[in-house]
């Protein structure tokens, strides 16, 4: 992490092109390795940068997001996961359109919205399929799951649960 994280200090600097790479490839270290304000800061720095390629930006903002969703700031999460989908759709990116339905059903299931949350998780299972990304079918059916589960319907909630366990191994 220490030697990434100063190769991402050193690009900010002097090859702003890499400095996107880095920080992505930080991000999975600055979750369980932390800390928070570490990360988010790299991401913020990052996202400053006026030449990013629009894949890049979109996966920085799902970053973002992240950030404050696995600490339960599921508001917070909205506004990036929102722009990484507006940003995704512009440019026609289908697995990132995915990706960014799915981490907006799982925000948006904790804060009451469930009916927005299902049509934003069959979306992301519909572009999964179509992409064949089945890391994206697990996640999708994974939140569909949490979502019939807090609705109540543990059936529905354990069959989609299944679903996603099927699609992980694949």
């Amino acid at each position: 992490r220490d030697d990434l994280l100063a190769a991402w200090e050193w690009a900010r600097e002097h090859h702003p092109a890499l400095t996107a790479t880095l920080a992505i490839t930080l991000d999975p270290l600055l979750v369980t390795q932390g800390p928070e304000e570490l990360h988010r800061r790299v991401l913020l720095e990052t996202l400053a940068l006026t030449t990013l390629e629009p894949s890049l930006r979109i996966d920085l903002l799902l970053s973002l997001g992240r950030v404050d969703a696995i600490r339960g700031r599921f508001r917070e999460a909205l506004g990036p996961f929102e722009q990484a989908l507006r940003l995704a759709q512009a440019n026609e990116a289908d697995s990132r359109i995915g990706w960014s339905h799915a981490f907006l059903c799982f925000t948006l299931r904790p804060l009451g919205r469930y009916d927005e949350a299902r049509a934003h998780g069959l979306r992301a299972l519909e572009l999964a399929k179509t992409t064949r990304d089945h890391r994206l079918v697990a996640m999708g059916e994974q939140a569909l799951g949490r979502l019939a589960h807090a609705e109540g319907d543990l059936n529905l909630a354990k069959a989609a649960q299944a679903r996603a366990q099927a699609a992980a191994v694949l």
